[in-house]
């Protein structure tokens, strides 16, 4: 196993899965859409590609996507500048050994590129990364593996030899997919059975991920 690790975004740095559900719901709400729960969860972990085409289905080829999309967005950032955007436990202290120990670390988030670079550059994570691939860097995002490929190869690494750590079902299925082992930290969402099967690791919070990374060095 070499050392090489990549991460997703949401709901594995940052505690923002709960900040979408409400940008979600207030954009819904705008539109008089029904209950978004089932939506939301659907569509965590996909780009944004992926998810214009799951609304269309879902709601119509009339439905207004984009601004729809736009509107989330706009409310989700509303929320933040009130309220901050709450780092998960653990993930500075993870970064910075990695870091210190030589590890080849990446990103691998469905967000869009403007949205990696504003979340990363507001807490200040952007250094700790070798390559960040986006969602709008690839066709099809998770739970396709494509992602995650690219992040391997950007890397210069090979997916068998690679951890990732995910906290959704979309995301364990692509990293799987690639080829990478699976270190879950849960979030919002438990994963099916028969996605929990390809988990390599479970961790309650990246602490103990950390504990676990630098008990392969012992």
């Amino acid at each position: 196993m070499t050392k090489s690790i990549v991460f997703d975004m949401d709901g594995v740095l940052f505690d923002s899965e709960r900040i979408y559900y409400r940008a979600w719901h207030r954009a819904g709400k705008k539109l008089g859409l029904p209950e978004t729960d089932d939506c939301v969860t659907h569509c965590v972990g996909r780009n944004g590609s992926d998810i214009r085409d799951y609304l269309l289905e879902s709601y119509g080829p009339q439905f207004p996507v984009n601004d729809f999309i736009e509107d989330i967005k706009a409310e989700f950032y509303e929320i933040v500048k009130s309220e901050g955007l709450p780092q998960k436990t653990g993930v500075r202290e993870l970064l910075e050994w990695l870091t210190e120990n030589h590890w080849k670390v990446g990103l691998a988030t469905s967000s869009t590129g403007k949205t990696a670079e504003r979340n990363l550059e507001m807490s200040c994570l952007s250094q700790y990364f070798k390559t960040i691939v986006t969602g709008d860097m690839i066709r099809h995002g998770k739970p396709d593996p494509d992602i995650y490929l690219l992040a391997c190869s950007n890397l210069g690494v090979t997916p068998d030899g690679c951890y990732a750590v995910e906290d959704s079902s979309n995301g364990i299925l692509s990293a799987y997919a690639a080829g990478l082992n699976v270190i879950f930290v849960p979030d919002m969402i438990k994963p099916p059975p028969e996605v929990e099967r390809l988990i390599f690791r479970t961790f309650p919070s990246l602490v103990e991920a950390k504990a676990y990374l630098a008990g392969l060095a012992d």
